[in-house]
């Protein structure tokens, strides 16, 4: 059965001074992380060498083919006839019920 945690307990029954050097040091590696990658953002926006640029020497290669074909083939097409609808398959003969009051499967209101 779970008993009610103390005030400074948590819910695994840790005491809060056993918890509280847990959470510096992963608030510390947080903001050592976070301000790491502004720094590297930054040093990659400041020096602006990657930008890519048309110069004579390299162009950049378009691997889209804009040019349009001017010889234009088309192809009639003519709609087939649908076939003729099959013919009706003749009625077979069933047997008419009896409406004898004789028969033995009759009930009575």
């Amino acid at each position: 059965m779970m008993t009610v945690p103390q005030s400074s307990e948590n819910i695994n029954g840790e005491s809060l001074l056993q918890v509280l050097p847990r959470l510096l040091a992963a608030f510390v590696l947080a903001l050592l992380v976070t301000f790491a990658v502004f720094w590297m953002m930054q040093g990659l926006i400041s020096t602006g060498q990657s930008v890519l640029e048309q110069t004579e020497y390299a162009k950049l290669v378009d691997f889209v083919d804009l040019s349009q074909d001017d010889d234009l083939q088309t192809k009639e097409r003519k709609p087939k006839k649908p076939p003729a609808p099959p013919k009706e398959p003749p009625k077979p003969e069933m047997p008419k019920p009896s409406t004898d009051a004789n028969q033995v499967n009759v009930f009575d209101i």
